[in-house]
């Protein structure tokens, strides 16, 4: 993955952060790379898929 990748992912307009992503996922080869943004809607998706695979329970959903 290139630094221009993980610019156009939508990721960071930072040269320097996306240089240093690219480093670390060539390393590292991930799957895919999640920038996150800390929204509501991101919190919902995370969280649904979390409780989705088992790995989280919601305890007081009121």
């Amino acid at each position: 993955m290139t630094t221009t990748d993980i610019e156009t992912i939508g990721g960071t307009t930072h040269k320097g952060l996306a240089a240093w992503v690219a480093e670390v996922a060539e390393m590292t080869t991930p799957d895919r790379i999640q920038w996150v943004t800390g929204s509501d809607e991101e919190w919902k998706q995370i969280t649904d898929k979390l409780v989705e695979t088992g790995t989280f329970t919601r305890l007081n959903e009121d």
